[in-house]
Parts: C-alpha cells; sequence; structure tokens
C-alpha cells in the first residue's frame, strides 16, 4: 500500500472514531436524566413520609400512584441504556485504535524501505560520477564530451544525495517518533494517586458483583503480574467491599494491546462490571469492554485482562 493510500486509510479511522463521541454523550446525557429522574422520585417518596409522620394518625395508605411508577421505570431504563450505550462505544473505540496503530506501523516500514532505496540510489550515482571523472583524464581528446556525462552524471548524484538528504531527514524524524513509542514500553505501575481515585469510585459503586473479580495476564505482557497485584490490591481495599483474585497468566492471541474488561455477554453484563469499568478508566488503568467466550454461558463472572503495553 502506497503512503497516501496508508495517510487516508488512518485519517478514515480516526474520523470514524471522532464520530463515537456523539454516541458516547448521548449514553452520558441518559446516565444523568436517568438519575435525576431517580433523586425527584426519592425525593417525592420523602415528602409523602414527612407528611404522615407530621398529621400523627395512622389511616390507610393512599393508592400507588401509576403516573410516578412509570416515571421510576423511565429513570431507570435511561440509566441502564446509558451504561450499556457507554459500553459498547469503549468496545467498538478499541477496535478502531488497534486498526489506527497497524495501519500507523505499516506507514513506518513504508517509510524505512524508501529510505533504503533512495541511499541505494545516492550511492550509484556517486560511483557513476566517479566513473566518467575517470574517463576524462583517460580521454583527454573526448575531454568535451566526457566532461559534459560528468556535469550530467554530478546533477544526477546531486539530486539523489538531495533525495538521500530528504530522506535521511525522514528517517531522523521517524526514529524519533520511535525513541517516543520505546518510552511507552516501560513497565506499568498504579500510582498512589491512581489508586486511591480507584479505592474511591469502588467504594460508592451502588451495586457490586456476586463473585471475585477474575485478575488474568497474557504471557506477552511482560509486567501484566506485578501491574495485575497492584489493581488487585487496590480492589480488595476492605473499605471498597469488592474481592479480585491473584492475577494468574492467561494464553491470548498476542494481538491485544491494553487493559481489557471481559464478560460472557456484553448485552446481559453482570452487577457491577458497568461501574467496574468507568472506575478502571477514571484511575487511567484503561478497561475496553470484549466478550469472552471462554466464560460459561450465563456466568456472572468478570474478569480483568491485562495484556501487553504495546
Amino acid at each position: 500500500m502506497e503512503e497516501s493510500a496508508l495517510k487516508m486509510l488512518i485519517a478514515a479511522l480516526e474520523s470514524q472514531r471522532d464520530a463515537l463521541a456523539f454516541w458516547l454523550n448521548l449514553c452520558s446525557l441518559a446516565v444523568a436524566v436517568g438519575v435525576i429522574a431517580e433523586i425527584a422520585f426519592v425525593l417525592r417518596a420523602y415528602s409523602e413520609d414527612m407528611d404522615d409522620w407530621r398529621r400523627g394518625i395512622v389511616r390507610a395508605p393512599h393508592r400507588p400512584s401509576k403516573k410516578w411508577l412509570w416515571f421510576e421505570l423511565f429513570g431507570v431504563l435511561l440509566v441502564s441504556a446509558g451504561v450499556a450505550g457507554e459500553f459498547w462505544v469503549d468496545v467498538k473505540a478499541g477496535s478502531l485504535e488497534t486498526q489506527i496503530r497497524k495501519a500507523n506501523g505499516n506507514l513506518v516500514l513504508f517509510l524505512e524501505q524508501k529510505t533504503e532505496a533512495a541511499s541505494k540510489s545516492a550511492q550509484e550515482a556517486e560511483h557513476a560520477a566517479g566513473r566518467a571523472t575517470e574517463l576524462s583524464d583517460v580521454a583527454k581528446k573526448k575531454a568535451e564530451s566526457v566532461f559534459g556525462i560528468a556535469a550530467k552524471a554530478n546533477e544526477s548524484a546531486t539530486g539523489a544525495l538531495a533525495m538521500a538528504g530528504d530522506a535521511k531527514a525522514q528517517v531522523g524524524e521517524v526514529k524519533s517518533n520511535i525513541a517516543d513509542v520505546d518510552a511507552k514500553y516501560a513497565p506499568r505501575t498504579l500510582s498512589k494517586i491512581n489508586r486511591e481515585v480507584l479505592i474511591e469510585f469502588l467504594r460508592k459503586a451502588p451495586v457490586k458483583p456476586k463473585e471475585p473479580i477474575q485478575m488474568n495476564f497474557d504471557v506477552t505482557a511482560t509486567d501484566g503480574e506485578v501491574y495485575g497485584r497492584e489493581i488487585a490490591s487496590a480492589i480488595n481495599e476492605p473499605s471498597t467491599g469488592w474481592k479480585a483474585n491473584n492475577p494468574v497468566v492467561a494464553t491470548g492471541d498476542g494481538e491485544k494491546v491494553g487493559i481489557f474488561l471481559a464478560v460472557r455477554e456484553i448485552a446481559s453484563a453482570p452487577p457491577g462490571a458497568a461501574f467496574l469499568q468507568q472506575a478502571l478508566k477514571n484511575a487511567g488503568i484503561g478497561g475496553q469492554g470484549i466478550e469472552d467466550p471462554r466464560l460459561p454461558v450465563g456466568s456472572s463472572k468478570i474478569m480483568i485482562l491485562i495484556c501487553r503495553k504495546n
């Protein structure tokens, strides 16, 4: 694939990823409206209880209001739909990010091949210029024509060297980008601040999973076990009310990059899955949502999968 085609592909993928922002905002709005509706219902119930208390007379309860029943159900449905929508957007965005990384890798490889070809052309041009100079010394009678050939060869060499200079400049830029990427391969660790953020968010979660969180790390993640123990330690903080198992090694496809939150089926995710995902993101850990067919059908287990960093 040509350089321009790779750049167009990367731009198209980034455009698709940016388009997901609208749906993410819409889902967040649905959650916010649903929470407001729940608050209104709670305030109404409190107001009715206060009226009964002030009256101080025991009487038959009022007939339940269907209007308020539908109002509360509407709020719950909005929250559920919003959380599920945010989970779907994260899954879609994770897929696009993987495609973008692959396209960027192909672009770097293409530029390196282009640089190698330009350098080879420069060496060949220099050799031709040297040969032309030797012929000019031997064939003085044909100096006029030989000098013309040498001049043309020198011009070609200059152009080729200029191309090589441009290519080397591109190589320098690519190497600089590679150096930045190498810095990202340092072992991951959970900072004190991110640990506190994770604990605080889990402590406030309205629902908690029935089973301990399963911690797995891919064999390709060299820092997976240590990083997994740090995350599990934060989840197991007594004040959170959550539990997590010690991380164990798992064999994956080796292509996944980052931290994933896996359930058997997204449509029927276990209680607490969406809140755990949000907690991991707030703590700067990540947590793209995926479906894992290795989990039993109908399982309520939630798994955090730690894959390689890059």
